[in-house]
């Protein structure tokens, strides 16, 4: 995983929404991407979200809105009520991904994360689990992360010449 012979490569923090997705961009793109994630495979907390017009079309430029579309419920329209639950008014959302698709989805976060992580695996992303980030350190333009089972990864620092991330993408202080 380490980069050599001008390979870009990543090694991303977390794989959560974030980090999936971003593992997803760089893999069609021609890198080779890490995750290291401290949790298991089939772990996912909260309940469910609500995929908004902007996050619907980053989703379908990866090829995924449709999963995503499928796995869910599609709405455009947000209906407001008073406290007897009579509507009080209406709000047409804006269709960022097409006239015949909708404008946002509510879907359950396990069902998005299983999309994401299909997606990432069948692109070549290496998932590894149970693992975390247990040291960083630069030293002319390389970053070295040591992952708490004692791997070693070294990615270019931003600033070098292939511009290899080393991206953080979990909870903060996670």
């Amino acid at each position: 995983m380490d980069n050599y012979r001008g390979a870009r490569t990543a090694v991303i923090v977390g794989a959560g929404v974030a980090g999936l997705t971003a593992a997803t961009a760089l893999v069609r793109d021609g890198w080779q991407v890490e995750i290291a994630e401290v949790g298991p495979s089939e772990a996912t907390s909260g309940g469910g979200l609500c995929l908004t017009g902007p996050s619907l079309r980053a989703l379908d430029e990866l090829g995924l809105a449709d999963a995503c579309l499928a796995g869910g419920y599609g709405m455009s329209t947000i209906t407001h009520v008073d406290v007897n639950g009579e509507p009080a008014g209406e709000v047409r959302l804006s269709r960022l991904i097409g006239a015949r698709r909708p404008a946002m989805v509510g879907i359950a976060r396990p069902v998005l994360h299983r999309i994401l992580h299909t997606e990432a695996e069948r692109c070549g992303v290496v998932v590894r689990h149970g693992v975390t980030v247990a040291a960083v350190d630069q030293e002319r333009g390389l970053v070295r992360v040591r992952l708490s089972d004692g791997t070693v990864r070294q990615v270019r620092a931003a600033g070098g010449r292939g511009r290899d991330p080393l991206v953080g993408a979990g909870p903060a202080g996670a």
